[in-house]
């Protein structure tokens, strides 16, 4: 019983480390996605007003 206990123990802080990591590196990949969408949309919005200027 007593090996059963450690054995979880050891592998509880794995696994919520692993849970913890997993999640900030969706958000990263999210926050990047959303930057490049920015960015390209941006790119997208100066070329077209390079192309015919409205000034």
């Amino acid at each position: 019983m007593g090996k059963d206990m450690k054995k979880r123990r050891d592998y509880e802080p794995l696994k919520n480390s692993e849970g913890v990591r997993g999640e900030s590196l969706l958000m990263n990949s999210e926050g990047m996605e959303l930057t490049f969408r920015c960015l390209t949309s941006m790119k997208t919005f100066i070329l077209r007003s390079l192309r015919n200027p409205s000034w």
